[in-house]
């Protein structure tokens, strides 16, 4: 048997069993219309969208909390300062320093890069975040993640990945609420870094009862070709 004959049935049941979450969205923050740039370093959510509000902004069809910040990579607070933080991708990232920060939608989050920031050249901000997967006010699910600290605080951190594809097992999810520890609750600017954060439609019934169907039968054409040899 060539290898094509003994892992085809494989190929085809994750194909069909993937199938289910290819349609996802990376939401990067470059796109927006209104967003910062290096000459407009910072600029709130709600006025980057097209066109701007004054409360939660709508982007791509998901609701983000007011108290979101779009920052440029060459953002700094003072000129002899280190950069303020890190994007994943492009230039453009996302922080804030509000406590339960509400991402509305009914979208499974299947993860995000997350990282600490710098003020001034010494550390300080938020060093663990909570992503819970609410249902109204109900959390589902949680996902605690410690912000590694690899540059000794003097400079931004590399966003790092949090894999929340577990929350692909909740039902009814209705949005999700950010937590966050705060490394020095009086200094006041507690922030956290966060970039690419993809979403996918809520798996249908049909194609995930389609898709074990698929490993199934793969699974037993697998152990049938095999006792067949």
């Amino acid at each position: 048997m060539n290898f094509s004959e003994r892992f085809s049935p494989w190929f085809v049941c994750l194909a069909v069993a993937s199938s289910s979450t290819a349609l996802g969205s990376v939401f990067t923050f470059d796109d927006l219309p209104n967003g910062p740039t290096p000459s407009v370093q910072t600029v709130n959510l709600n006025e980057a969208v097209n066109p701007p509000v004054s409360g939660n902004a709508t982007y791509g069809g998901i609701v983000w909390d007011s108290s979101f910040e779009l920052v440029n990579s060459s953002y700094k607070i003072a000129d002899d300062s280190p950069h303020f933080g890190l994007a994943h991708s492009g230039d453009v990232f996302v922080t804030t320093a509000t406590d339960h920060v509400m991402i509305t939608t009914s979208e499974v989050l299947l993860g995000a890069w997350f990282g600490r920031n710098v003020y001034y050249g010494f550390g300080n901000g938020t060093d663990q975040i909570t992503v819970n997967a609410m249902s109204g006010a109900t959390v589902l699910s949680s996902i605690t993640y410690d912000l590694p600290l690899t540059m000794g605080g003097s400079q931004p951190e590399p966003l790092t990945h949090l894999d929340t594809s577990s929350f692909l097992e909740l039902t009814g999810i209705t949005g999700y609420r950010i937590d966050r520890h705060e490394v020095d609750p009086e200094f006041g600017g507690n922030h956290w870094v966060g970039d690419d954060f993809e979403f996918v439609p809520v798996p249908e019934t049909g194609s995930m009862t389609l898709a074990a169907a698929a490993l199934l039968g793969g699974y037993a054409l697998v152990r049938r070709t095999r006792k067949s040899r």
